[in-house]
């Protein structure tokens, strides 16, 4: 799967990386964006897509940077439009050390999420299936999303986060 990605930068000695098809989604988004509002729907979600993503890495550096405390080596992150994936040199041999490298990345989202909760600021109008254009907007988006994101991360079905987690507790 290399030759698929491009790197983009290094965070604290990780590297993250894109996966080809990363760009399609996101020229993808932008079309719709410039379908429905012209220049202003096409940079507001292109920024709400960037946004989400910006989650996804802390996710994955919530669950990187917790391995690496317990000797788990963490040479790159790949972000894919299914969501990102933080790649270890091997598997924590300790179940609980498995569990709170796990429960660090779904933490990172309901954290982000509890600080979106003082930002953020429903209208009694909003839809979440219309593309922000606002900054509150894209607040409430990015509080429901990583509310999602790490709900849905819990699920219990291996490789998810959920799964590795019952996999620890067994």
């Amino acid at each position: 799967m290399l030759g698929w990605s491009f790197n983009l930068f290094r965070i604290r000695g990780i590297q993250l990386a894109v996966h080809f098809t990363f760009l399609v989604l996101l020229a993808y988004w932008a079309d719709e964006g410039w379908k429905q509002d012209g220049l202003s729907g096409l940079i507001w979600s292109v920024a709400t897509l960037l946004a989400f993503f910006t989650c996804v890495v802390l996710h994955e550096l919530g669950h990187s940077f917790t391995a690496r405390r317990f000797g788990v080596g963490v040479p790159r992150i790949l972000l894919m439009p299914i969501g990102g994936m933080a790649e270890f040199d091997s598997l924590p041999r300790r179940p609980r050390h498995e569990l709170l490298i796990t429960v660090a990345g779904p933490a990172v989202n309901f954290v982000i999420a509890g600080l979106l909760w003082f930002v953020a600021k429903f209208p009694y109008d909003w839809d979440a299936g219309v593309p922000p254009a606002s900054l509150n907007e894209l607040a409430c988006a990015l509080l429901v999303a990583n509310l999602v994101m790490g709900c849905f991360n819990l699920i219990p079905v291996f490789p998810m986060d959920g799964g590795r987690i019952f996999r620890a507790l067994l």
